[in-house]
């Protein structure tokens, strides 16, 4: 809008060389106007996407249990090997879900086993 209003007031003049034609100040505020719709179209889209990436993408992932002492060892998660809590006595290969996220030490839950 301030192109528009900015071409007309400004170029205003009676020499031809200076003028600037009107379906080109038309044209322009329409190429801009669909480009500042598509813009805020694809912002708001982006909002209501999925997180895929980060702590919270690790929140309700499944993973496999690699070691296991008295409450505390390591489970392979997303291709890494990461820290975990969980007071019940686990064992390896055993599945987990990911419950909570502190730091770099995943709090984690048995999943049943399949017989």
């Amino acid at each position: 809008m301030a192109l528009v209003i900015g071409a007309v007031i400004l170029v205003d003049t009676d020499a031809e060389a200076f003028a600037i034609s009107e379906p080109l100040i038309a044209a322009t505020a329409v190429v801009g106007a669909v480009v500042t719709y598509l813009i805020v179209y694809l912002t708001r889209g982006s909002f209501r996407a999925r997180v895929v990436s980060g702590q919270e993408k690790l929140v309700d992932a499944k993973a496999r249990v690699i070691d296991w002492h008295d409450g505390d060892g390591d489970v392979w998660l997303h291709g890494e090997r990461w820290k975990a809590e969980e007071p019940r006595d686990l064992g390896p290969d055993d599945q987990v879900r990911v419950r909570e996220v502190t730091g770099l030490v995943v709090r984690v839950d048995p999943l049943p086993k399949n017989d």
